[in-house]
């Protein structure tokens, strides 16, 4: 098998996994091409292998674009190494090229599938990671951080305002914040382990902080809760699950299918 050979091959497998969801026939396909090329195309293998194999130059967007029908997207080359690494056994890199491919594309349905398979075996090794947060099926490209204790996720505030269509507003020169959504809201205030949840207090296991970014961040689960949402944990492959209320209702999340 020619390197040109194995790229056509690694592109058709993982066109037909995006067409037909066939997960474990891309890896499998992938993992013969491992076969042919152990050490990889190059000895940078795998640094730059989504722009190896996806030549995520404009001219190859463009190209694949008409080909495609426009359905090639900046995330695909990210897509394309995690599938491949997924399929190597390195589910720490298979699980950040997932989770760079679902900021670019956080719909990819398939992506959370991937991540998901590579957390669970990033798990298996023993090693931690940060929590992965989707919300409404979503994923969340927003800052998250685990206390230190690992038993508290957290999220920033403005960045779940945005992803999470909460109204927020500031009081006390940015000391305190409060979320609203519909007639729910909750506030938070910086360095206190209370905050008020629609005129009743509650205490948080954590207390709010500034990140090394200047961005307040806050504990999800009482956030969501106190929102009228839900949030389930999946401990084996460390994601948040978040469900809110939406305009004419809404699905509850859950964890993508294996496939």
């Amino acid at each position: 098998m020619t390197v040109t050979q194995a790229r056509e091959a690694l592109w058709n497998g993982f066109w037909a996994w995006r067409r037909d969801g066939d997960a474990d026939g891309a890896i499998r396909l992938c993992q013969q091409v491992l076969a042919a090329f152990p050490q990889g195309f190059t000895a940078s293998w795998p640094e730059n292998l989504h722009e190896l194999l996806a030549s995520c130059d404009e001219a190859a967007i463009r190209a694949a674009r008409q080909r495609q029908g426009g359905f090639y997207t900046l995330s695909v080359p990210a897509e394309l190494a995690a599938l491949y690494l997924q399929a190597k056994h390195d589910p720490a890199r298979a699980a950040e090229y997932a989770e760079r491919a679902l900021r670019l594309n956080p719909d990819a349905d398939r992506m959370m599938t991937i991540l998901l398979r590579a957390r669970q075996m990033l798990a298996q090794t023993g090693a931690t990671a940060l929590p992965a947060v989707f919300a409404n099926g979503h994923y969340f490209c927003g800052a998250v951080a685990a206390s230190p204790d690992g038993d508290t996720t957290l999220a920033c505030l403005e960045h779940a305002g945005k992803e999470l269509g909460v109204a927020l507003t500031s009081a006390e020169a940015g000391e305190s914040a409060c979320a609203t959504l519909a007639e729910r809201c909750i506030t938070f205030t910086l360095g206190s382990d209370v905050a008020v949840a629609d005129g009743r207090q509650i205490t948080l296991r954590v207390a709010p902080y500034l990140d090394a970014q200047g961005r307040m961040m806050v504990p999800l689960r009482p956030l969501v809760e106190a929102l009228g949402g839900t949030v389930k944990w999946e401990p084996e492959a460390q994601i948040v699950y978040v469900t809110l209320p939406q305009p004419g209702g809404a699905e509850e999340a859950g964890p993508p299918s294996q496939m």
